[in-house]
């Protein structure tokens, strides 16, 4: 990318998990980023961009697209693993 040549397409999702403002979770997947908030304690609900379209993240499309939000949430849920110094109680309690 950096010669002038195309980004390597990715062939799984970039997951980040951050603790702070209450933990957030973002997920992306080609075109698509899923973001939840606050997920230390209430979870608010998934927010979800199409980056090709809109890179300032200001028309969130997760009721138009719940099937993204479904498929992307239950690959986090099937290969996160819980961590101790992260924890994340709504999400930890469903891999029990």
């Amino acid at each position: 990318m950096l010669t002038g040549g195309s980004a390597p397409k990715r062939t799984e999702l970039m997951i980040w998990e951050f603790g702070g403002y209450g933990g957030q979770i973002a997920i992306r997947d080609g075109k698509w980023k899923a973001v939840r908030q606050k997920v230390k304690s209430r979870p608010e609900d998934w927010e979800l961009y199409n980056l090709e379209t809109d890179r300032e993240e200001s028309r969130n499309l997760a009721t138009q697209n719940p099937e993204i939000i479904q498929r992307l949430e239950a690959e986090y849920m099937r290969i996160r693993t819980v961590e101790p110094d992260f924890l994340l109680p709504f999400y930890d309690k469903m891999n029990d």
